[in-house]
């Protein structure tokens, strides 16, 4: 007598335990960060789908599955946040772009310039895109301040190329001045004059 043949609901069941299961291989064995993040994202969307066809037996599965693939999703989109190496465009010459914006700014201006970006992704929050991807850049960013002010612990550091901040003297990109020099065409006094008055009002010395 044969064996009865499994129903469409324990088939799919099946189904997807074993999507689960591959994409967690997949995880493990991609070898650049968009890889992984595309198997992670495969894996925590199976989670979350198989959490809907049972219950888990791990409590909070469903909300450690929902973090997993808004990081997943932010590394494939090509956000900072959530990232494990830094991204290529935020690279100046082997110096990443916050750090240049410590070395011109200091650490008041750049504690500020962060608690800007903390004000914008909680004004924003939803509005552009997930939620839960805002509320981590604004915690990012709020932590990057603290860091800078009071040592917290600096929210790069799980990355494994991560080295802590040493002050380095920097430039301003060169780009700044030919825009200075076209709003100096357009509104004459408006270009590096403005400029220069703001960082001696800010910080008492000219660029």
């Amino acid at each position: 007598m044969r064996p009865p043949t499994p129903g469409p609901a324990a088939t799919f069941d099946g189904a997807v335990a074993d999507l689960l299961v591959g994409s967690s291989a997949l995880a493990a064995q991609a070898g650049t960060p968009e890889a992984r993040a595309a198997a992670k994202a495969l894996q925590a969307a199976t989670t979350l789908l198989l959490c809907a066809l049972r219950p888990s037996p791990i409590v909070g599965a469903r909300e450690a599955a929902l973090v997993d693939l808004g990081a997943a999703l932010a590394v494939l989109r090509g956000d900072d946040v959530g990232r494990d190496e830094l991204p290529a465009r935020y690279d100046m010459d082997g110096r990443e772009t916050l750090d240049r914006m410590r070395d011109l700014l200091g650490p008041n201006g750049y504690a500020a310039g962060c608690m800007f970006n903390v004000i914008k992704y909680l004004d924003r929050r939803g509005k552009k895109g997930d939620a839960a991807l805002d509320d981590e850049k604004a915690l990012f960013y709020l932590q990057a301040a603290g860091e800078a002010l009071f040592g917290l612990p600096d929210p790069r550091a799980h990355r494994p190329t991560f080295t802590p901040y040493v002050e380095q003297r920097s430039a301003w990109p060169s780009r700044l001045y030919d825009l200075l020099d076209r709003l100096e065409g357009v509104k004459p006094g408006r270009g590096r004059d403005v400029f220069e008055n703001v960082l001696t009002a800010l910080y008492g010395w000219n660029p």
